[in-house]
């Protein structure tokens, strides 16, 4: 049985994926993840979306010489998204090691460090939510 909030759309949230890649890899991810999940998914570098509209965030960026391509789109928008939860998917060929910056400055705000978002590689999300359904949402 549905709670009364729930009829009422009190409590449900919505979402948005917005995704910065170079080469194709990350805007597949992130429509595979926006069909799975029925989220709507945004180039930032194609679109003027705005994240303040959604409770909650994907981001899908890849990694570019140990740096998130989304990074200054994130700076620019920190305002809007610094208190909303966050999931991070990474794609890269690099390993990751004592060069990677993906949890700290300049590669991502200090506001948004890890305690304050989900990182995931973005293959681990999908084989996740092909295990487990649209629970991380």
């Amino acid at each position: 049985m549905m709670s009364s909030a729930r009829q009422n759309n009190e409590s449900i949230q919505t979402g948005a994926i917005f995704f910065s890649g170079q080469y194709g890899s990350t805007a597949q991810y992130a429509e595979w993840i926006g069909e799975a999940t029925g989220l709507p998914v945004f180039n930032v570098n194609e679109t003027n979306a705005d994240p303040a509209n959604y409770d909650f965030l994907v981001f899908g960026s890849s990694v570019i010489v140990h740096k998130l391509l989304i990074r200054k789109w994130v700076k620019r928008h920190l305002t809007d998204i610094e208190h909303k939860p966050v999931i991070l998917c990474t794609v890269s060929g690099a390993r990751q090691g004592r060069n990677s910056t993906i949890g700290s400055p300049p590669a991502f705000p200090t506001t948004l460090s890890p305690g304050r978002i989900t990182s995931h590689s973005a293959a681990s999300l999908i084989t996740t939510r092909s295990v487990g359904g649209s629970s991380l949402f």
